[in-house]
């Protein structure tokens, strides 16, 4: 870009310097009568490089835009495709913590249960025999 600029503004200073020529040898300057033609040439040559310049980048833009384009589809759908994963296991999870809030609730009744039954077993383990050591 930087290039394509100098060589644009380059190439109308040197266009801006033969006309202030131009106009002083019709004033009556003391500049000479006619532009100096090594400007002219350098100047038409640096507009048509310019040019030539121009038309590079363009192009070469129009490929990077194409380029940019086609990563940003990429892009999207890798996110499309990654909130449908999230969503999914957001679902999982959902019944996951469902099924855990029902084994939470299962669990807390198992053990009223047994606290309240507790009272009412006698004493000493509920009436099983006491294991035998081995041996004996």
């Amino acid at each position: 870009f930087f290039f394509c600029f100098h060589a644009r503004r380059s190439a109308v200073v040197a266009q801006l310097a033969c006309l202030q020529a131009m106009k002083r040898s019709h004033s009556g300057g003391d500049a000479p009568a006619a532009p100096p033609k090594k400007a002219m040439i350098q100047a038409q040559q640096g507009a048509s490089s310019a040019t030539a310049h121009g038309s590079m980048t363009e192009k070469l833009l129009k490929k990077q835009n194409a380029n940019l384009a086609s990563a940003k589809a990429n892009l999207q759908r890798e996110l499309d495709d990654t909130a449908g994963q999230l969503r999914q296991l957001q679902s999982r999870l959902a019944q996951r913590e469902t099924a855990l809030s029902v084994l939470d609730r299962h669990w807390a009744q198992l053990e009223l249960r047994l606290g309240a039954a507790k009272p009412r077993l006698p004493p000493g383990g509920g009436g099983r025999p006491a294991p035998r050591a081995a041996g004996g």
